[in-house]
């Protein structure tokens, strides 16, 4: 008997008993982001083994007592048992902090942070520590002073739009607007501009945010082996979300149709799912991580990595529901209101929808603790990289981590053990991975990187 859902940013199977130390690690990680459930009695792949009652009993006891002890700020999980027909299995459930970041109580809020990417517990950076503090607080970072800018530095031709076309306003007014905005802030009797509003209206932000640009490039053939050309595209928000957008409209390619004696000329991929993949990596990027946003046009396919993970829970099944989850508040309602974003929660159905109706395979969305690289394949079937679309989801994965072990990779992908290993032998032995170690250290990468997260 199979449970029914599968593992997810809010739940983890176990099955067998893990150690005390690995419960209350995945109980911070899932109190740091979105709460969660262990279940104790189920395989990776959802097959109900269950526990004995002695061992339910036993658990109920020292489990909670244990997770509390350990974790700082304290957590209280609630630990009980639930059938499944004639099973019993283990749950340990804690809701989302108040109190983050938590952390393991013996290494230190240095080291001892996790959080939830996917099915995996993973060991927070420290721009990922100081994103949680700002959350337990209630803040945005994009609202934060940058206090090097004030409403002089920004240029008023870009901030116009905000004053819905009106030309004779008063200074007072036009700050009271710009602060409804989050684009000013009051801070200790003086106003300054947010971070968000120096990124989004200042001429060259750059020069406060030294990696907050994108990097477009394009290579020859599928590999990233032969960069053909690359641009850096700096400036206030708006310029280079147009300016990335045309770059890649320029770039990948046209098809022909003739139909009574006239050619009709259409992009290979939808220009609405190339132009809503650069507006959602430019809104809901992490601007704390200093890494650029990086856009790559291969052959048959466009890859959009954004430096920072979701900012709230999005299991593959909910791409299309509308769901959505804000990082950068101050960004996001300056955007819409500029006409960016149609309708929040509306992107990633988009980018589906279009390629669909194209009949293009569908995108490919891969998640880590500090990015998101989202793949709109020019085709249904991508001959040149791999075989089948298993593979090349694979190959992507492990092209997105840069190096990861079997266990991480089986998590990332949803593919059988044996499965995924012959895969692995199989693109091992066209050479477009490599491997190193042995025994359970061993890990794998791509052959070529190509844009890859480091």
């Amino acid at each position: 008997m199979k449970i029914g859902f599968e593992e997810s940013s809010t739940t983890e199977f176990k099955e067998a008993f893990p150690q005390k130390k690995q419960i209350a690690k995945t109980c911070v990680a899932f109190c740091n982001l979105y709460g969660g459930s262990i279940y104790v009695g189920i395989r990776d792949d959802g097959t109900i083994t269950g526990v004995s009652e002695e061992e339910i009993q036993q658990s109920i006891e020292f489990l909670g007592k244990h997770v509390y002890e350990n974790c700082s700020p304290p957590i209280i999980p609630r630990v009980y048992a639930k059938r499944f027909g004639e099973q019993a299995v283990l749950v340990v459930e804690v809701s989302s902090g108040m109190s983050k970041p938590y952390f393991l109580s013996s290494e230190g809020i240095g080291t001892g942070v996790y959080i939830r990417v996917g099915r995996s517990t993973l060991r927070a950076t420290p721009e990922t520590i100081q994103e949680l503090q700002w959350q337990s607080k209630g803040i945005s970072y994009d609202t934060l002073p940058c206090h090097a800018v004030t409403v002089d530095d920004l240029d008023p031709s870009l901030l116009a739009p905000l004053f819905f076309g009106r030309k004779a306003i008063e200074k007072a007014e036009r700050e009271e607007i710009l602060k409804s905005y989050r684009v000013l802030v009051s801070k200790h009797g003086n106003v300054y501009c947010t971070h968000g509003g120096t990124l989004l209206f200042n001429a060259h932000p750059e020069r406060f945010y030294s990696e907050a640009f994108v990097i477009c490039s394009r290579f020859k053939g599928t590999t990233g082996r032969d960069v053909l050309e690359t641009v850096d595209i700096t400036g206030p928000l708006p310029r280079q979300i147009e300016s990335a957008c045309q770059f890649v409209y320029e770039r990948v390619g046209s098809a022909f149709t003739v139909n009574d004696t006239r050619r009709t000329e259409k992009s290979v991929l939808p220009r609405v799912a190339i132009r809503e993949v650069i507006v959602n990596a430019v809104v809901h990027r992490n601007y704390h991580v200093r890494a650029p946003i990086k856009i790559a046009v291969f052959a048959d396919r466009v890859e959009v990595f954004s430096p920072g993970g979701f900012p709230g829970p999005i299991q593959p099944d909910m791409y299309e529901s509308g769901i959505t989850y804000i990082r950068n508040v101050a960004i996001a309602k300056v955007l819409r209101r500029l006409g960016y974003v149609e309708k929040l929660g509306s992107g990633f159905r988009t980018i589906f929808e279009s390629c669909r109706a194209q009949g293009l395979q569908e995108p490919q969305i891969v998640e880590d603790a500090t990015f998101v690289k989202v793949i709109l394949f020019k085709s249904q079937r991508i001959q040149s990289l791999v075989e089948d679309r298993d593979d090349a989801r694979v190959l992507a994965s492990i092209r997105a981590a840069g190096e990861v072990s079997t266990s991480e990779l089986a998590k990332m992908v949803n593919i059988p053990r044996s499965t995924l290993v012959r895969k692995l032998n199989a693109l091992l032995e066209q050479k477009k991975i490599t491997r190193s170690g042995k025994g359970r250290s061993v890990r794998y990468s791509a052959s070529v990187h190509g844009l890859s997260a480091k």
